[in-house]
């Protein structure tokens, strides 16, 4: 089979990541206020009660915070594979913006392509951004993460080798 040509556009696959980013930002929020709470809880009694805060109590505080980070990622994670694996191929945000994610040949992914897809995610985050900014200057709108992943995001909207792709979403 050849390679789709009905690739996204870089704007409108920003404009999913824009809302994926405030679906992830709820649910992350709300972890991280789980999560906190005890640490910060711990403090402010110490604060009102004019005392040092127990030391012990600031470890816990302090290491429950970094499971509710590690959580976090976790969720991030799952969050995108899942998803990308899914009968749907996509995330909330780019099913609002009628895009899904293929391997090179058009098919649906594997959940382990769709993992490492979302692990080369995590590696942008290492790039300052020039992993997703790539989208931009390559031939088949790829990011870093859909190199290492071998993976396209194409746009559902439009028609490929005479098939609505629109359907599929």
């Amino acid at each position: 089979m050849s390679s789709p040509t009905n690739l996204a556009d870089p704007g409108r696959r920003l404009v999913a990541y824009i809302i994926d980013g405030f679906i992830i930002g709820a649910f992350s929020t709300v972890i991280m206020i789980i999560f906190m709470a005890p640490f910060f809880g711990s403090v402010m009694s110490a604060a009102i009660n004019e005392q040092d805060p127990d030391p012990a109590m600031l470890m816990g505080g302090a290491g429950f915070m970094m499971l509710g980070v590690l959580l976090m990622y976790l969720l991030i994670f799952l969050y995108f594979a899942l998803q990308h694996s899914s009968r749907h191929q996509a995330t909330f945000g780019k099913r609002a913006m009628k895009l899904y994610v293929t391997d090179i040949d058009g098919d649906r992914l594997t959940f382990g392509k769709a993992a490492l897809r979302s692990i080369g995610r995590f590696i942008n985050g290492m790039t300052m951004m020039i992993g997703w900014l790539m989208v931009f200057f390559t031939d088949r709108k790829q990011g870093l993460h859909d190199m290492i992943a071998g993976t396209l995001v194409l746009d559902g909207t439009q028609e490929q080798d005479g098939e609505e792709d629109f359907e599929r979403i």
